[in-house]
């Protein structure tokens, strides 16, 4: 984030960086304090409308921040069970807010509260 930048204009001001599109930023769903290689960062995911109507794409060519190397539109939250276990802070946070447990040590998949319906917003 930037000095003085509240997390939700963070959110927005990423969006067309790295993702290409502009989004309207709802309800925060989690965050999550982590530390890699010895610098400690938190992360806050937050539900979004894609504004416009286009869809995602990347990477994009801003280099001063990290960009997302691949894109795949799934209603299968269960396609994020590797990137959680590998250490994909935003996955973890998000798997957390639907109810599952991706965790490999527990029965994969098995829900500690009912799922939330997975749909994607276009504006």
């Amino acid at each position: 984030m930037h000095d003085a930048e509240t997390e939700i204009e963070a959110a927005v001001r990423v969006g067309p960086v790295k993702l290409g599109v502009d989004v309207e930023v709802g309800a925060k769903i989690g965050g999550q304090t982590c530390e890699r290689d010895g610098v400690v960062f938190h992360l806050s995911d937050y539900a979004a409308t894609i504004c416009g109507g286009r869809a995602p794409q990347v990477p994009q060519r801003d280099t001063t921040l990290t960009q997302y190397v691949d894109l795949t539109f799934t209603s299968n939250p269960a396609e994020l069970f590797d990137a959680a276990r590998k250490g994909s802070a935003c996955a973890q946070i998000y798997l957390e807010y639907l109810g599952i447990d991706w965790r490999p040590h527990k029965q994969a998949g098995a829900p500690q509260r009912p799922p939330r319906e997975v749909r994607p917003k276009w504006s």
